[in-house]
């Protein structure tokens, strides 16, 4: 009788598999519900999966034009949610996304997009390709093959995920909510690029910090994951090149030798130079030139930024300054919940409440015998500041006009990946609590559900009409 009360007491549900499970709910939830192609550009990252899925790795050239071939069945019903002005009133029948979801697909039929993002390599793609590809075997129709797209990175970010809270020795709960937050949810119910940043950047995240804080030496298996989760984190998306640098909180002496430590440093350095160097180059050596022109009405040129920026120096960095000042509060929302083309704020009250708690989170979720070092803590920190910098200079010099002193484009969920080496630093074990330690995994998740639920009931109410 004994054993039985104290297997009960020291019964603990695992935050692991709770994220699974509120995940996997709204995470279907989030891919049905959410209207098609109403997630940041969304429409542009299926036309590219759709092309890649079958087997267009490299887009094609026509005349001045890139893009694909696509089945015009596809693009017309993409097209169709596109422009709608959410802001103002306007809403989608429900009725009329089922009519879309019932047309063939007729992939004969097809017409040439000119695609303004032709360049993004294929590696982002691989978990919706998948998915497409299944789809077309099941359900082959246009709406269709988005939902079977967004399901497939969905599974594919509920599982990096799970070994990402699996594996990480503190700041299980604190992953959870961060994974489970609104924003990352419906990006991970999407089509999207962000889908692979976030949840790969998580997880090496984690293994940094597994391997930091574990006395044991790291096996050559060890060694070879951190090569290859590093691999497809930098191939994802540009922003995020710092962080496989948390190698600088490992000890050296968790290295078989020195030359393994080095060795491993030098490969992150190589990795980034190997998009530009690799996809980059092969882009170059096909002469496709600009492609498709998004904006038309101010001059876009990188090489002429930086020209004029690092003319300016102090200018250039006051008015890094002003922007974060003036745009801050926004990116700070768009880090956890605004949604659609029309980039709503469901409730700033709500999301500024959700923010609190994940700090709150943050300072109790701790473990008793499990102390973090200053040189952990605050390496983490400067890498999180400076990707966060990062991000917001390669906005300034790459998605802002020449010369512009104000930041274009930069949406608070740019910074979703970099978000747990932030909170990192207040990692305490003052505020230990035995009975949190044992019960916060349900709380958080109870915590999720009901947030998640009134995002749910938003997106609904926002975006349809019967």
């Amino acid at each position: 009788m004994k054993n039985k009360q104290n297997k009960f007491e020291n019964f603990r549900v695992k935050e692991e598999y709770l994220f699974v499970l509120v995940a996997l709910l709204f995470g279907v939830l989030f891919a049905f519900l959410n209207p098609p192609a109403q997630s940041n550009d969304e429409d542009r990252h299926f036309y590219n999966a759709y092309g890649k899925s079958e087997g267009h790795f490299l887009p094609e050239k026509k005349g001045d034009e890139v893009g694909y071939m696509l089945p015009k069945s596809l693009l017309e019903a993409v097209s169709t949610y596109q422009g709608i002005n959410f802001n103002e009133g306007q809403k989608i029948k429900k009725s009329t996304v089922d009519n879309y979801a019932k047309i063939n697909l007729n992939p004969n039929n097809r017409e040439f997009y000119n695609h303004t993002n032709f360049a993004i390599n294929p590696i982002s793609y691989l978990p919706y390709i998948i998915g497409i590809n299944i789809g077309k075997i099941i359900n082959s129709n246009p709406i269709s093959l988005l939902w079977s797209a967004r399901i497939s990175g969905l599974i594919f970010y509920i599982i990096i995920i799970f070994f990402a809270i699996r594996h990480i020795p503190v700041y299980k709960g604190v992953i959870m909510l961060v994974a489970l937050s609104p924003m990352s949810l419906y990006q991970a119910a999407s089509v999207t690029y962000d889908l692979m940043a976030i949840s790969l950047s998580y997880l090496l995240i984690a293994l940094f910090i597994k391997f930091a804080i574990n006395e044991t030496q790291l096996r050559k298996s060890d060694i070879i994951w951190l090569v290859v989760i590093a691999f497809f984190q930098r191939f994802a998306k540009d922003g995020y090149i710092l962080i496989p640098f948390l190698l600088l909180i490992v000890p050296q002496n968790r290295f078989k030798s020195k030359a393994f430590y080095y060795g491993l440093f030098a490969y992150f350095i190589l990795l980034i130079f190997l998009p530009d160097l690799t996809w980059g180059a092969m882009l170059k050596s096909m002469n496709y030139g600009k492609g498709r022109v998004f904006q038309n009405d101010f001059l876009f040129n990188t090489s002429m930024n930086i020209s004029y920026h690092l003319s300016h120096p102090f200018s250039a960095i006051w008015h890094i300054f002003q922007n974060i000042l003036a745009q801050g509060k926004e990116w700070m929302y768009g880090i956890f919940a605004r949604f659609g083309y029309a980039y709503v704020i469901p409730s700033k009250f709500v999301i500024t409440l959700h923010i609190l708690v994940l700090l709150s989170l943050a300072l109790f979720d701790s473990k008793k015998d499990i102390k973090l070092s200053n040189k952990i803590k605050y390496i983490s920190l400067i890498i999180g500041i400076l990707s966060a910098l990062l991000i917001i200079v390669g906005f300034l010099i790459i998605g802002s006009p020449v010369g512009s002193h104000f930041v274009f484009g930069l949406q608070g969920r740019y910074f979703l990946p970099i978000i747990p080496l932030l909170l990192l630093v207040i990692y305490n074990t003052k505020f230990y609590n035995k009975n949190f330690e044992k019960y916060g995994a349900i709380f958080i998740a109870l915590y999720s559900i009901i947030i998640l639920s009134y995002i749910t009931s938003f997106i609904n109410n926002y975006f349809y009409v019967e």
